[in-house]
């Protein structure tokens, strides 16, 4: 644009080639955007939510000075770009997330003919329906299997850990992340929440025997993991879910929700 709209007529004329790759050409870029910056002169600005007329404001093309055009397009084809790589983001969930061979994808893949799930005869049995979304797999205990199958694994590690002889720790420290191309200091192990107390108790809900410690609250929710002590007036309550990519933050609003007036009653005994 420097060029082109120069005020020299020589330096207009010289007809100079910016070379800019393959992939992007700025001189197509740079079209699209006033284009698109000319058409919004006729559309104008659009109120958005509850906003009201007038509340936003923006430089427009046709009262904008030659500085001012060079910004606004370089501000649009920022925006373009940006646009560019979501679309792509979308384009390429398909790829990175639901590549395993479930009969939805043999489908499509041409490779069987039918893809409906063969255990509810009812949705097509993609990666999320397997996983998380098939109610004849939720009947038959399928993923409370795989609930308990990694609940195991985490009260093993629990146990292990909550019986160690320790010294006792004033100050609670947590683990410290190392930033790339730094060093991690050699430091003795950090326990954690575990190293304040040496008469940690434990209880696992692991195929539905757990009850909440009478001594903390009279309660019937069974959380997965309840970790106390007597002598420091401390309980952990854990709670896992084996949730879908796209609602871990709803099973963690749900689950914050159904605890907390039992955090409350915790806290107050």
């Amino acid at each position: 644009m420097t060029l082109r709209d120069s005020k020299d007529a020589k330096v207009r004329g010289a007809n100079v080639k910016i070379r800019t790759g393959r992939k992007w050409k700025a001189k197509e870029a740079v079209t699209e955007a006033e284009t698109r910056l000319k058409h919004s002169v006729i559309v104008g600005v659009t109120a958005v939510s509850r906003q009201g007329f007038g509340m936003t404001t923006k430089p427009r093309w046709d009262t904008a000075n030659e500085k001012g055009r060079r910004e606004l397009v370089q501000q649009e084809i920022r925006q373009m770009e940006e646009e560019s790589r979501k679309v792509k983001a979308v384009e390429m969930k398909q790829q990175v997330y639901d590549v395993l061979p479930s009969p939805s994808n043999l489908y499509t893949w041409g490779l069987i003919e039918d893809p409906t799930c063969t255990l509810c005869k009812d949705k097509p049995a993609s990666l999320q329906h397997v996983l998380s979304a098939c109610p004849v797999a939720l009947k038959d205990g399928r993923y409370t299997w795989r609930h308990d199958s990694v609940l195991k694994r985490i009260e093993a590690k629990l146990d292990t850990t909550r019986r160690k002889k320790r010294k006792m720790q004033k100050n609670i420290m947590f683990v410290n992340f190392v930033r790339a191309g730094e060093k991690k200091d050699n430091q003795a192990e950090c326990l954690g929440i575990l190293g304040t107390a040496s008469d940690w108790q434990m209880t696992a809900d692991i195929h539905q025997r757990m009850s909440f410690p009478a001594e903390i609250a009279a309660t019937s929710l069974r959380p997965d993991i309840v970790i106390w002590s007597q002598g420091t007036r401390q309980a952990v309550l854990l709670e896992l879910t084996v949730t879908w990519e796209d609602r871990i933050e709803e099973a963690y609003e749900r689950k914050k929700a159904k605890y907390q007036q039992l955090v409350e009653d915790c806290k107050q005994r």
